[in-house]
């Protein structure tokens, strides 16, 4: 049998094919930014956006990313991409629509840092009311 994968042409890009249905845990190795042609799909218009390309120290093959992602990993990174290698983040594939279909795609997952907690709760103040609150020393929640 013969899969339409291996019709095209080698990529050094990473597809949602090659995750083989499964999520990847890649850490950042660098990146760079290349300027990509595109068409604006109601209007046909031509114009260029730049992209960064992540290459990873797990693989070999490098994520050309989107808008989706890229902002996916700033949210949990912050705007700087220089502070961004170094860090790990998971890919997973998913369907997409793209225009009028469903594709399936890569799509990033990054995990934000806790933050500090501002307070600490008090130890053996006044119960909540809540069902699942500390302190409700009935082990059963409360309704």
């Amino acid at each position: 049998m013969v899969n339409i994968n291996d019709l095209s042409p080698p990529s050094n890009s990473l597809k949602a094919a090659d995750l083989e249905g499964s999520e990847w845990e890649v850490t950042i190795a660098s990146y760079v930014v290349k300027e990509f042609d595109q068409q604006d799909e109601k209007t046909g218009e031509q114009y260029k956006v730049k992209k960064p390309i992540f290459s990873f120290h797990e693989t070999e093959k490098t994520l050309v990313c989107n808008k989706t992602n890229r902002d996916a990993i700033a949210y949990a990174y912050g705007d700087e991409m220089d502070d961004w290698i170094g860090k790990v983040i998971h890919l997973y594939p998913t369907m997409v629509p793209f225009g009028a279909k469903k594709v399936e795609a890569i799509r990033v997952r990054a995990v934000k840092a806790a933050a500090k907690p501002t307070r600490k709760l008090p130890q053996n103040g006044p119960k909540d009311n809540h069902p699942f609150a500390p302190g409700n020393d009935e082990g059963e929640p409360r309704f």
